[in-house]
């Protein structure tokens, strides 16, 4: 017997989380205070061009501070409700602005891009949704296989509406994912490593839950390609 029963237990990671919320407020604020001290070197090491190594430290420095910043933003976002502000979103409309604004590293990645969307465009027109949030959602799941794909490798984005359901399939060539690996994709425990990207991954399940959709990895079976397909499903 270890003394928790399940009450005990939710009320305790209550608590947990409200403790996480305040600590990421006071890490935040420490972060905000190194930027500027860094802010600060990176001054005083430009009116010295001896000190070129100085500056690149101190780039490095900043570099790491706002990515950590951008972790906290996440996880405190993690420890939240998720509310939604939902109004009619034409959701064609919002994948192709999101595979759009990854233009630069899908170039840079060699990648082949297939979309199959604008046939269902006039069926989204009216889909209720947090256009804001959802769009984060989309924009985690593109990321997500644009930077797993082998180079010169293939991503695939269709849209399929149908059976009062909304599915987004997406899918991406790269090295087969285990079971374990796709079954933990979009949970923080699963995660082998707590980064920007995984941390996405679980807000983009906890949006689209919300949403009263899921969120779901399997093996790619698209045509022959090997990898990891993620399919959202949300009911329209």
């Amino acid at each position: 017997m270890n003394g928790f029963d399940g009450n005990n237990e939710q009320a305790m990671l209550v608590e947990v989380g409200r403790a996480t919320a305040r600590l990421i407020h006071d890490f935040k604020n420490q972060l905000g205070g190194l930027k500027l001290y860094a802010a600060y070197l990176k001054k005083r090491f430009a009116a010295h061009p001896d000190l070129a190594e100085g500056l690149e430290i101190v780039d490095k420095i900043t570099q790491s501070i706002n990515e950590m910043t951008e972790n906290a933003n996440l996880i405190g976002k993690l420890t939240r409700p998720i509310e939604l502000a939902l109004r009619e979103t034409d959701f064609c409309s919002l994948v192709e602005q999101v595979v759009g604004q990854h233009q630069q590293r899908i170039a840079e990645r060699g990648l082949n891009v297939e979309t199959n969307l604008a046939k269902e465009s006039a069926a989204l027109q009216t889909v209720q949704l947090d256009s804001q949030q959802m769009l984060l959602v989309v924009d985690a799941l593109v990321s997500r296989a644009v930077n797993a794909s082998r180079e010169n490798g293939w991503v695939r984005v269709s849209l399929q509406n149908g059976a009062g359901k909304l599915q987004l399939s997406i899918v991406n060539e790269s090295e087969a994912l285990s079971d374990e690996q796709r079954e933990s994709l979009f949970k923080i425990v699963g995660s082998e490593r707590m980064n920007k990207m995984s941390l996405n991954l679980v807000l983009a399940r906890l949006i689209v839950e919300a949403h009263g959709g899921q969120l779901a990895a399997m093996a790619a079976t698209d045509s022959g390609l090997t990898g990891t397909e993620v399919r959202l499903t949300i009911k329209i």
